[in-house]
């Protein structure tokens, strides 16, 4: 990655020709005076664990069943709402849908509360349950998965902006103008672009079914523009940062970023974190400065549950997008000892691992994380909100073994986050609730196989959850990628009405005239074709044996064709482009994903990347605190 010559970051930046900066905007005074004050975050201590146990039960492996589920029963009372009516009383999952439904169409009065949670850089062996050298470090994400479905092909994209893009609108890449080879597509400081505001994104569909809704977080879809954050997109309010990452105390801006003080041209820290409710009540959040990001968010995720469940708790549900920084790897990643109590255990067990420096601070990481999130979810459980719930929780793409400051792993799949194999792009994901009329006894504790990508969410929350319907409700569904799994994932897996259901049959992770990476369901096998893609490897467990050849692989050499059966290859190790049997197959996968390619892609008028003319940039980050602000870019409609 090229140093940007404006904007300097230390661990790397891009700077690709972009358009010209409009007339800027800044918050009004009055918003200083409404200002969030930063408070101590909730102590996290082992009774976060003690309390999560009792909300979701222990569990055990009893079974594994014909669709490929791993079922679990409870062995002390499964994690299940008694108030509730279960299926076998007569609330199936059909008929809860329907029944969802009509209270949705009166102001959605009884709808769910939806909370997704999603973890930044957490790759496939990072989380306790399908950890090879961490099954310590989420207990209380454990608990939940256990106790609710795992979904066990679920994928994301290979790195954060387009994995936000796609969660979001609910579409592919090629459809928004996200495409990239290997990392070019990513929000920095003074990014042009966004998704385009003819594409609704989530919250907005929530909000309009009612919803009470908030965004916390990392953004990274875009900023540059009034009109593409998060309170002009759905969230009634959001505190959080615009780009790829921050320094988890200070909040400086991804990569110790500095730029050019508007005053003396010497260079100046920047720093990204905003807080709002609308385009005049936002101000940068100088006084959260300090805040470690995991407890800043966490505490005002607890804040939004608490408040919601004295105000509005009868009448309304409420939306939250958690999106974690944890565990990007970014600098000053070490949380408080203070508020780790799990510490002196923690670098035991890792030494006892064996684990180098950097492994150990993602453990760290993590479990600081974990605790927060059980936290949250206690704080759910007392207010009553977590009866009518319902928990989602991804990552954003895979986990990256080159990391500076903390390594994530992918192991045994191959490749890394910034990267189209497996490694980059097949993430954890699960959802959870403890109410019967979501999560029937039948589906909770087992595995759901179904191929599923981030677009899948919108329909799924939407339509599944909430039980209403995007075409009914009046929204051009006509260029929407997201399917509903949702009675797919909490069906019997012992109903033959299931057993050989495939909802999705491809994905669509980048897709141009040139290049293309995408899965597809052909005669019960997933086969994967990358198209002048660049290669990668295999990086071990991340004992940081990882030397810098490996990591260089992940940069940007020679493209190469690839073609994998993923069912009966998931490690990627055969590659049958040139197999004579396959070309015939393989013929057909590139035509469809060129009649795709016709038919759907987004050609943007401009070049997406960094904004040419920028002083006047400068000057309103200086005159608000160094802090990212919007200045008022041309938008893409």
């Amino acid at each position: 990655a090229e140093a940007d010559a404006h904007i300097a970051y230390t661990d790397g930046g891009r700077n690709v020709a972009g358009g010209a900066a409009a007339s800027p905007l800044t918050p009004t005074a009055a918003a200083a005076a409404s200002a969030s004050v930063w408070r101590r975050p909730l102590r996290r201590s082992v009774a976060a664990v003690a309390a999560m146990a009792m909300v979701t039960g222990s569990v055990a492996l009893v079974r594994t069943n014909s669709m490929g589920r791993a079922a679990l029963a409870a062995s002390s009372g499964l994690a299940a709402s008694e108030s509730t009516p279960s299926p076998d009383s007569g609330l199936a999952v059909s008929n809860t849908n329907a029944a969802k439904a009509a209270a949705a169409s009166s102001g959605c009065d009884g709808c769910p509360s939806v909370i997704m949670i999603t973890l930044d850089d957490v790759g496939y062996n990072d989380l306790g349950y399908v950890s090879s050298d961490l099954p310590f470090v989420s207990p209380n994400l454990d608990q939940l998965a256990a106790n609710g479905v795992k979904l066990t092909e679920y994928y994301g994209q290979s790195i954060c902006t387009p994995a936000r893009t796609t969660l979001m609108s609910g579409k592919f890449v090629h459809r928004t103008g996200f495409n990239t080879q290997q990392g070019r597509i990513e929000i920095f400081p003074i990014s042009n672009y966004s998704v385009p505001l003819s594409h609704k994104l989530l919250p907005e569909y929530m909000q309009g079914a009612g919803y009470a809704t908030h965004v916390i977080g990392k953004w990274n879809i875009g900023h540059c523009h009034q009109d593409y954050l998060p309170w002009n997109r759905g969230a009634d309010t959001f505190l959080g940062y615009t780009g790829a990452g921050v320094t988890y105390d200070s909040h400086r801006a991804y990569g110790n970023a500095s730029y050019p003080n508007p005053s003396t041209g010497g260079p100046t820290e920047l720093f990204d974190m905003l807080d709002g409710r609308s385009s005049d009540d936002w101000e940068p959040a100088t006084s959260m400065r300090g805040a470690y990001t995991t407890h800043l968010f966490t505490e005002r995720a607890v804040e939004h549950v608490e408040n919601h469940m004295e105000t509005e708790s009868s009448s309304r549900p409420m939306f939250m997008w958690l999106a974690f920084h944890a565990a990007h790897d970014d600098p000053d990643a070490h949380p408080p000892t203070a508020d780790l109590p799990q510490y002196d255990v923690l670098m035991k067990m890792t030494g006892d691992e064996g684990l180098g420096h950097k492994r150990v601070m993602a453990a760290l990481t993590l479990t600081d994380l974990d605790n927060s999130i059980g936290s949250l979810v206690a704080t759910m459980n007392t207010t009553g909100m977590l009866e009518n719930s319902v928990i989602i929780v991804n990552s954003d793409n895979g986990g990256d073994p080159c990391g500076e400051h903390l390594v994530g792993d992918n192991h045994p799949l191959r490749g890394s986050k910034m990267t189209y194999f497996q490694g980059g792009l097949k993430v954890p994901g699960f959802i959870y609730s403890p109410n019967k009329a979501y999560i029937p006894h039948q589906a909770r504790g087992t595995t759901y196989d179904g191929l599923m990508h981030h677009v899948d969410w919108v329909r799924t929350i939407y339509e599944g959850v909430v039980g209403r319907s995007l075409d009914d409700d009046g929204y051009d569904t006509s260029t929407l990628d997201s399917l509903n799994h949702w009675q797919a994932i909490t069906a019997d897996p012992d109903d033959p009405q299931f057993a050989d259901s495939d909802v999705r049959d491809n994905i669509i992770f980048a897709l141009t005239n040139h290049y293309m990476t995408v899965i597809k369901r052909v005669g019960g096998s997933d086969i994967k074709v990358m198209k002048n893609m660049f290669n990668s490897s295999w990086f071990g467990d991340a004992k940081e044996t990882n030397n810098a050849m490996m990591c260089n692989q992940n940069m940007e050499f020679d493209e190469f064709n690839f073609m994998f059966n993923l069912t009966s290859d998931p490690m990627e190790r055969s590659n049958m482009w040139d197999h004579p049997e396959k070309q015939d197959q393989l013929n057909d996968l590139v035509d469809w994903a060129a009649e795709r390619y016709d038919d759907e892609y987004y050609h943007p008028p401009l070049v997406f990347g960094d904004e040419l003319e920028r002083d006047d940039i400068y000057t309103y980050f200086y005159g608000n605190d160094s802090f990212i602000v919007p200045w008022g870019c041309s938008t893409l409609e």
